[in-house]
């Protein structure tokens, strides 16, 4: 397969698309979600560079096997020293928990991307937050149940209580 130069997008024309193959398309998808290639080293650097190039970890409170974000990074790394995660989350505050497009851990280093979005979450200026509120005014009595189950037996599972949420 004979290499092309990259054309960078300033010298193209308005009109001009690029056209790839469906092939290449997905080639591209698979290697930029490092869900293919070489796996050199598994450094801290290695476990900020996956974060990077797929956007965030999702974290899901289910866990079979092992924490989602953990067998994402597993499925991109191999064998891999969770403490490095740890310490980049906890530690060394390279990454931190917030909501990207659900619970995700993200790069610290785009915090700026988030930092609005968070100031904004409780003023009702956004249509989320707006969504928010209006959940949490229709299911106070979820929410006072909740609270009660807690005082009353301490520390619970989300599997410990049914879905009596009001849905919109």
């Amino acid at each position: 397969m004979k290499r092309r130069s990259v054309v960078s997008k300033q010298t193209l024309p308005p009109t001009t698309q690029r056209v790839l193959s469906l092939t290449v398309a997905r080639r591209l998808a698979v290697t930029r979600q490092r869900l293919a290639g070489p796996r050199l080293s598994i450094g801290a650097s290695d476990i900020l560079d996956v974060v990077r190039d797929i956007g965030c970890l999702q974290i899901d409170p289910i866990s079979v096997v092992a924490p989602s974000h953990l067998l994402v990074l597993w499925s991109r790394l191999g064998n891999y020293d969770v403490s490095l995660f740890e310490s980049l989350l906890w530690r060394e505050h390279k990454l931190f928990e917030n909501w990207a497009h659900a619970t995700s851990v993200v790069l610290t280093e785009d915090y700026p991307i988030f930092s609005t979005m968070m100031r904004n979450y409780g003023t009702g200026k956004s249509a989320w937050s707006r969504r928010f509120h209006k959940w949490v005014k229709a299911n106070g009595v979820l929410r006072r149940h909740i609270l009660t189950e807690l005082r009353r037996k301490g520390t619970l599972s989300t599997r410990d209580f049914e879905d009596k949420s009001v849905k919109d």
